[in-house]
């Protein structure tokens, strides 16, 4: 294994072992509250921060050394120049989403089985803010990204830039330009028709003399444009 591979995979299996040790604390069972048509237990809550179900952690465990396998995998492809062909992108037609698929019991010890939903959070650096201990896996992945090698490898490989912006986002690390989607193009905006003014009373169209004008609006004045 070469440099880039030791780091990836140092740096995701640290993290993966920081959540095996904080995990069953930050997610320690609390009360049961009402979530759904049952009972549900709910973690209870790190500081002020909401509560998360309990599978969130070991969907997390998981992806990570999934994002590990793919990452080394990929960089070692590009070494050997046998990275796979892009794939010409083309419109998937939308399709209804199957639910969930049960998750099995985290690893370490004391981790509750939750019933819940098993999405990852969306904020920014929300691993980090949960699990201070994360804080030299997001800096050493900071270090990694500020390499030029990395920058070559991305570029070579567009697949890793997709792997590598969610653990940013997830760890609150900053992307670099070359890392970061390019912004999708807008679509026109179709002209809207212009609206028919409405006349006054003063418009020269109307040939109206001052005291017609007068007389008109204290008709309006008294009875309403409706009257």
């Amino acid at each position: 294994m070469n440099q880039f591979t030791n780091i990836i995979t140092g740096l995701i299996q640290g993290l993966r072992r920081v959540i095996a040790r904080a995990a069953p604390v930050v997610s320690a069972p609390a009360r049961p509250i009402w979530a759904g048509p049952e009972m549900r237990w709910i973690i209870a809550p790190h500081g002020d921060l909401p509560l998360l179900p309990g599978p969130i952690w070991t969907l997390l465990w998981f992806r990570l050394h999934r994002l590990n396998n793919r990452l080394t995998r990929l960089y070692e492809r590009w070494q050997t120049n046998t990275l796979p062909k892009p794939r010409p992108t083309t419109q998937r037609p939308k399709t209804a989403r199957p639910p969930p698929a049960e998750i099995p019991a985290f690893p370490a010890p004391g981790m509750p089985l939750v019933d819940a939903p098993t999405r990852l959070p969306q904020g920014r650096g929300w691993i980090t803010r949960r699990i201070p201990e994360a804080g030299p896996s997001a800096g050493a992945l900071h270090d990694l990204l500020q390499q030029p090698h990395t920058q070559d490898f991305v570029q070579a490989a567009p697949q890793a830039a997709r792997l590598l912006r969610p653990l940013c986002h997830a760890l609150g690390v900053d992307q670099p330009a070359w890392l970061k989607r390019p912004p999708r193009p807008r679509p026109a905006r179709k002209p809207r028709p212009a609206k028919p003014r409405r006349l006054r009373l003063t418009d020269p169209i109307l040939k109206l003399r001052p005291y017609e004008i007068a007389a008109a609006r204290y008709f309006i004045k008294k009875y309403g444009r409706e009257g």
